[in-house]
């Protein structure tokens, strides 16, 4: 009798030890695109992309209205989805690859290798993080030998990993080239117009959708011209594609059972790289589209209007996910109050950092964005303003060089030469045409928003505090 009372209850505890870790910890399925831009999104306003499977994962979940990168640098905004630290804090000053050879410090902790210290089985698939820097090691790095853009096969590759029958919980990266350009071009209109990944015999698995560069939508800080419509037709067509690899995902994830018990989040960690807004703290240059989908489904089809920085999704998932983690060693903040709509306990704002945009680009800025002003600091105002190299390869940039004279909405003058600080009213002035910052009058907002960049700096170690202090 005793043996067979002992024998249900070690069934029991196996029963209870399993659940907990079915329940308590749910998986995770992080999506990181590159240069997918805010308003090129079906369900953000945009009525000619199609984007199918991001609309109904945020018809899912949670739209987040005000996410903005930590800095306008992919490197460094990587950096600070996956470590919660500004990347001048985590030495993220800037890219990895080629000849930068910027790093994160080796004792900083990434989300992977806290979830794994929580009983998580990690996964990466798609391109390498930060060129694989230790800090950012997963147990298993899935297709690495697959052609960049096959988003498909990334999927199918993913598949193993998502149905496994395990009692530990996955999480799963899942970053990808698309949007972003391939710096691979084609005459087009006699322009020189970049692919953006695409080919004419098309990827495995993936139904190609064209654009007309005539139906294509120009933002306002893009001249309508045809090399530029030809390339934004071409950006739209990788977004397609990109979102049909996530629908994939998701299929595979719906499959597997695991819907109802995994946390999704989808953001992008880069602007389309386009001149004028890539690398710029313009609003076009910093603005990020974010999709959450919480595991237990609640608060679909929510909007959340809280200002977010990609500094918040760390904090975030692991309060989701019921993981502890340093709050005091981190920047970021964890928006589950906010998403739940309970409270908004912290203000309205975000401070944006950037330091080196390629090893030879050197132009570092600070900025604090409110509801209504933006204030930023040219640290280096008296430098020219640096524009990538790689985009004076494209036909949009060619086509402003050599008929607009005009970038970001802006002369080449004020675009190239810019003053210490620049002031811009968002709310009455949204394409930062104005800065009001010799405008008699505003001292006060201007001193209160400078005193705010300080705050910043000083409690996140910032080590360009010293020039501040000595203007």
């Amino acid at each position: 009798m005793k043996m067979r009372i002992y024998f249900l209850l070690l069934c029991l505890f196996f029963t209870l030890n399993g659940r907990s870790q079915d329940t308590i910890h749910p998986n995770i399925m992080l999506i990181i695109s590159e240069g997918h831009g805010y308003n090129d999104i079906g369900i953000y306003g945009n009525i000619i992309v199609k984007t199918p499977f991001l609309d109904d994962l945020a018809k899912n979940g949670i739209k987040m209205i005000n996410t903005f990168g930590a800095s306008a640098c992919y490197d460094a905004n990587m950096a600070a989805l996956f470590t919660g630290l500004y990347g001048h804090a985590s030495g993220q000053y800037g890219p990895s690859g080629g000849n930068n050879h910027f790093s994160v410090f080796p004792e900083t902790e990434s989300l992977p290798q806290i979830l794994k210290k929580s009983g998580y089985n990690t996964a990466l698939c798609g391109k390498i993080i930060l060129e694989g820097n230790k800090a950012f090691s997963f147990d298993t790095i899935i297709g690495s030998d697959i052609i960049e853009r096959s988003v498909y096969e990334q999927t199918e590759r993913c598949a193993p990993f998502i149905l496994k029958k395990d009692a530990k919980p996955f999480f799963l990266c899942f970053n990808m080239n698309d949007p972003d350009r391939s710096y691979s071009y084609s005459d087009e209109d006699s322009a020189k117009v970049d692919i953006f990944g695409n080919i004419d015999e098309g990827y495995s698995g993936i139904l190609q959708k064209h654009y007309k560069p005539e139906k294509v939508i120009i933002p306002s800080f893009l001249p309508d011209i045809a090399g530029c419509r030809n390339e934004i037709a071409q950006y739209y067509e990788a977004i397609t594609r990109m979102d049909l690899g996530i629908g994939r995902l998701i299929y595979w994830l719906k499959k597997s059972g695991k819907w109802n018990n995994t946390l999704i989040v989808y953001v992008s960690a880069d602007v389309p790289a386009f001149p004028g807004i890539r690398n710029t703290f313009s609003d076009q240059g910093i603005r990020l589209p974010c999709i959450i989908k919480l595991a237990d489904n609640t608060n679909s089809g929510v909007d959340c209007m809280k200002f977010t920085s990609l500094i918040d999704l760390l904090p975030t998932i692991l309060d989701y996910s019921k993981v502890p983690f340093p709050k005091d060693k981190i920047h970021g903040k964890s928006l589950r109050l906010n998403i739940e709509q309970k409270q908004e306990y912290y203000d309205d704002e975000i401070f944006v950092s950037q330091s080196f945009t390629d090893i030879t680009l050197y132009y570092p800025m600070r900025m604090i964005r409110t509801k209504q002003y933006k204030l930023i600091w040219n640290c280096v105002w008296q430098l020219t303003y640096p524009m990538s190299n790689a985009l004076k390869s494209s036909s949009t940039w060619n086509g402003i060089l050599n008929y607009h004279k005009s970038i970001g909405g802006k002369q080449f003058e004020t675009f190239f030469h810019k003053p210490e600080f620049e002031l811009y009213d968002i709310k009455s002035d949204p394409n930062e045409s104005v800065n009001l910052i010799f405008d008699k009058g505003n001292e006060a907002i201007i001193n209160k928003l400078k005193a705010i960049i300080e705050g910043y700096m000083i409690s996140t170690g910032d080590p360009w505090i010293t020039r501040w202090n000595n203007k």
